[in-house]
């Protein structure tokens, strides 16, 4: 009995043992395929101008061409959504499944996380980003969702937190994730500041040309006799009119 024991803990063992190898393993060959896939998209002319590296994923973007880049791994190889910023429609960070906070065009950037003081460990924050509670929740999943003008691929979400993501990681990722945000938001601001600008330029509100006396006594005249205003009303404007 105390040799089947012991063959059963050595069995436990041994597939213990296996598991840490092959995640340790799918691991490092994802993370390879995460620098194989960077380096690609450089070797195309993708100028990384900033990116943010979360593990196995990664968020970058080339100022000098406008586009960004959410670069994903499978097993080991690596795959990139590449889209232009005049595409970028809005964001929203979401935490455990939750929208918390949305970023419009309208938005102040720059602004920091409400309510982001940590507390009760590296995962739990006071209230949620939107500073809408005063609880702490642990945050065990947190993405930036990104939304675009397309019907084919309306939005997606980035990563920045999930359930491997260690305690000691997740104010970082916290305060990353919040960058990107207004980052992104700067963009989509700037490019609707200048999108007005030019509507501005093109279409120029027509000058009306200056009212005569005659057709502004005219037109009091007309508002008397309809009974709108009264003979001393009439009388005064026409007096104004005169002195103008």
């Amino acid at each position: 009995m105390n040799i089947w024991i012991i063959v059963a803990v050595v069995v436990v063992l041994v597939f213990a043992l296996w598991v840490l190898i092959a995640g340790s393993t799918a691991a490092a060959d994802r993370e390879q395929a995460l620098k194989d896939e960077i380096k690609r998209l450089a070797d195309e002319g993708f100028t990384f101008t900033n990116i943010a590296s979360m593990g196995h994923s990664a968020l970058a973007w080339d100022t000098q061409a406008r586009k960004l880049a959410i670069i994903r791994t499978n097993v080991n190889k690596g795959f990139s959504t590449i889209v232009d910023f005049d595409t970028i429609r809005n964001c929203e960070i979401v935490k455990n499944g939750q929208t918390i906070t949305s970023r419009s065009a309208t938005r102040t950037i720059g602004g920091a996380l409400v309510g982001g003081a940590l507390a009760g460990g590296a995962g739990a924050i006071i209230g949620s980003f939107s500073g809408s509670t005063k609880s702490e929740e642990k945050i065990t999943a947190l993405g930036l969702k990104i939304y675009f003008n397309s019907l084919e691929r309306p939005s997606e979400t980035f990563p920045f937190i999930d359930d491997l993501t260690l305690e000691s990681e997740k104010p970082e990722r916290i305060r990353v994730a919040e960058l990107w945000a207004d980052r992104i938001m700067a963009v989509v601001s700037e490019r609707d500041i200048a999108a007005q600008k030019e509507l501005a330029g093109t279409v120029r509100p027509q000058l009306q040309a200056p009212i005569s006396q005659a057709d502004e006594l005219k037109k009091y005249k007309e508002l008397l006799d309809s009974g709108a205003l009264t003979q001393q009303e009439f009388d005064a404007a026409k007096a104004r009119i005169l002195q103008a």
